[in-house]
């Protein structure tokens, strides 16, 4: 069994707090979804959360593209947080979650420049993501 536990960004030393329980709990991957706490995860103040998910070898899906939350910008976890977070972390494991539907060529180029970025592709069909509208 497997076990994703789901971090909040709203407060960085809460959210170390946090990945440090979930460990210890046994779990063996972390989910941040930046557009509920209204944060950017590549916000320096989060290095130490990151740092010790890498260190840990704990990969991070990470909420990234199109989101529904009209209080937030719509920027909050694109392929540009994935970039910054990658290029910071070079061990950290990222798993571009929805692979940042729709800059999914973004997202794509990013995880061909950083071996530890990975897509996701669940709620968004590869096969219609090409088509206009879709």
């Amino acid at each position: 069994v497997q076990v994703w536990a789901g971090i909040s960004l709203r407060d960085p030393a809460a959210a170390l707090r946090e990945v440090e329980s979930s460990l210890a709990a046994g779990a063996t991957g972390l989910c941040v979804i930046p557009f509920l706490d209204g944060t950017d995860p590549a916000d320096p103040r989060f290095a130490p959360v990151w740092d010790a998910a890498a260190s840990a070898r704990l990969p991070v899906w990470l909420h990234t593209g199109h989101h529904f939350a009209r209080s937030h910008p719509s920027g909050l976890g694109s392929w540009r947080t994935v970039e910054a977070l990658a290029a910071r972390h070079r061990e950290l494991l990222l798993v571009a979650g929805h692979a940042g539907w729709p800059d999914v060529r973004e997202t794509l180029l990013t995880a061909a420049r950083h071996p530890g970025v990975y897509l996701e592709f669940s709620s968004h069909r590869p096969r219609h993501m090409p088509r206009p509208g879709s």
